[in-house]
């Protein structure tokens, strides 16, 4: 921890009808013509309370600007909001940034972090109401900035006492992450090639109107799920099903409603079975998805006036503390070799390194599970996906050769190790979820299934310890128990980065014969079973190891190449840094992301790379 002084603050600004951080990004609220600051609470941490109000836009800023900041750290409930107004408002950048939206989600995976939940649940006391009476009104009346004042104060104070009862369950290396994390949005080093997005964007666009027009059909006859269905049925098809996540029969089931969705399993099998609708299957895409357009024209928005993007990422977004998107922006989800990528460069003299963690799932898996052979291949740097496909189809496969021999061995490798069944494994192939689309028989899938697991008998063994270990978990007569990096507790697996899985209200409903735990960010059921407790566990282990590799990088490489981390997608870390010996800085970097920690010992960890002057994997 450093030792520092930490200034909790929080910022009251105007907002308005279509005016608010609900509507719009936070680039888009800060940055608009309409900002405006009607005061900030302010305190440092272990001072004396209660907050102080200072009120107004010029005075507000006086003081913050004020501070030596080189030798100040910040506190802020959201800071992702608040230190965006400090940086590209104010010019203010803090020398660290604490979050306690961040620590609550570090602490509770699985329940809300807004204010109002953690300083109950924390601390007992609850924030105010009084904010809504500001809606619309830019100057205050001496009353109302009082009264807002006062509100503030009381949400900063509930924040430092958050802070403190927090501080000392988040490790320290997790706070650094939170920081590192937070400056990508809030002070961006990617440069969007806006140009690039525009014929992007223009392109998609034009594909879709030829896609429609192509089919001779009406746009509305694409679009409408009822009128398209009769279509479909006119063409003499079945109609592809699903059940309403909303709509209920009278006997209670689900209502089937047309999976025309993108993503609908129902329907990538529709167009499976008959490419030869191919154009229509198209259309139909292309008039109701434009989600290439959209995602362009959001990078063209988020991009500052000095060109640059912030690269939004929720610290422990997911409950197994992976990284989310926000802000519209789901900087997690681009294609590989896709335009979206290709539009973020470095600035001048500096490149894009991108390194990626090979099968770090599979690897982990096998070693978690003590499949001891497994782990040898991925010592030697076999091919494992070519391996099994051999031993598969009674030939040596190889992948210049045997493509799609070995792309099934891909997705058997990657796809069964969580207890996936024949059925979706034979959807996955067939409706090109994991990239080539694959036909396939029941039967050649229950045999891929039943081969897979007869190898991989020490993994499919630790399906049914995890299965044990939820009812352990449930069990209020059982203490911690060690399993390699991991202690199972009560309700909680905790992982090696001191954070835990956590799994609230775990039960076993008798009823329906499920183990579930209760999601109250979320507030639904979620159904555990052993191969999703693997998953879980080996994600966050997988986290474990990206996030280390992040803070080794940036110790040990980064000073020496005028470097900084900019953006993880999966298991791709992204970095810039200096153009100079390009070479040695990438081999630099690989070293440092795969050297394995005193938790993980004995297991393979590599890592591949390369670099250019935009992100271009």
């Amino acid at each position: 921890m450093h030792n520092l002084p930490i200034l909790a603050l929080d910022f009251e600004t105007f907002y308005a009808p279509k005016y608010t951080l609900s509507s719009m990004t936070t680039k888009e609220y800060v940055l608009d013509p309409r900002f405006k600051i009607h005061g900030v609470g302010v305190r440092y941490v272990h001072e004396p309370g209660p907050s102080r109000w200072i009120a107004g836009h010029a005075a507000a800023v006086a003081y913050l600007q004020s501070i030596d900041w080189e030798q100040t750290a910040v506190l802020c409930q959201n800071a992702n909001f608040d230190v965006f107004i400090l940086m590209q408002r104010l010019g203010i950048k803090p020398a660290f940034i604490h979050d306690t939206a961040v620590m609550a989600r570090q602490h509770m995976p699985n329940h809300p972090a807004g204010l109002d939940f953690i300083a109950a649940r924390y601390i007992g006391k609850r924030k105010g109401k009084e904010l809504i009476k500001t809606y619309g009104i830019r100057d205050l009346t001496p009353e109302l900035c009082e009264m807002l004042g006062k509100y503030c104060v009381l949400d900063n104070d509930l924040m430092i006492g958050v802070f403190e009862h927090l501080l000392p369950h988040i490790p320290w290396d997790m706070q650094r992450l939170t920081d590192i994390a937070i400056r990508l949005h809030t002070d961006p080093a990617l440069v969007a090639d806006v140009p690039r997005l525009e014929a992007f964007k223009e392109k998609e666009r034009q594909r879709a109107i030829d896609a429609i027009a192509a089919t001779g059909l009406d746009k509305s006859r694409l679009s409408s799920n009822d009128k398209f269905a009769a279509y479909i049925e006119e063409l003499g098809l079945p109609v592809p099903m699903k059940p309403s996540p909303s709509v209920l029969e009278p006997d209670g089931s689900p209502k089937m409603i047309p999976a025309f969705a993108k993503n609908d399993l129902q329907f990538q099998l529709l167009q499976n079975d008959y490419p030869e609708y191919e154009a229509v299957w198209e259309a139909r895409i292309a008039a109701k998805s434009r989600i290439n357009e959209t995602r362009a024209q959001r990078f063209i928005d988020a991009t500052m006036p000095d060109g640059t993007i912030p690269m939004p990422l929720k610290v422990s977004g997911a409950h197994t503390h992976r990284f989310s998107g926000f802000d519209k922006m789901n900087v997690q989800n681009m294609p590989r070799g896709s335009e979206l990528r290709k539009s973020l460069k470095a600035p001048d003299g500096m490149l894009v390194y991108v390194l990626d963690l090979s099968n770090i799932e599979a690897r982990l898996n096998a070693w978690l599970a003590r499949q001891a052979d497994k782990v040898a291949l991925f010592k030697s740097g076999a091919d494992i996906y070519a391996r099994f496909a051999t031993k598969l189809y009674g030939f040596e496969v190889d992948k210049n050769d045997h493509p799609k021999e070995r792309f099934v061995g891909k997705v058997a490798e990657l796809g069964l190790g969580y207890g996936m069944g024949w059925k979706r494994f034979a959807n996955v192939l067939r409706s090109g979820a994991m990239g080539m689309k694959m036909p396939i028989s029941d039967e050649e899938a229950q045999k891929v299934v039943n081969v897979w697991r007869q190898e991989n008998y020490m993994i499919t063994n630790h399906w049914d310890n995890c299965t044990q270990w939820l009812w352990r978990m449930m069990d209020r007569n059982q203490g911690p128990m060690k399993y390699g990096p991991l202690t199972i507790d009560r309700e909680r697996i905790w992982l090696p980065s001191g954070l835990c899985l956590h799994y609230p209200d775990l039960k076993y409903d008798s009823e329906d014969g499920q183990i579930k735990y209760w999601n109250a960010k979320s507030r639904f059921w979620v159904k555990m079973f052993g191969g999703k407790t693997d998953e879980n566990i080996i994600q966050s282990l997988a986290n474990c190891i990206i996030q280390e590799a992040i803070l080794r990088v940036t110790d040990e490489v980064l000073p020496h190449c005028d470097g900084r981390f900019v953006l993880q997608v999966h298991d791709e870390l992204i970095f810039l840094a200096s153009d100079k010996n390009p070479d040695e800085t990438l081999e630099a970097m690989r070293q440092a992301i795969i050297v394995v920690s005193d938790w993980a010992e004995g297991l393979p960890i590599e890592a591949e790379g390369g670099y250019a002057k935009e992100y271009s994997k």
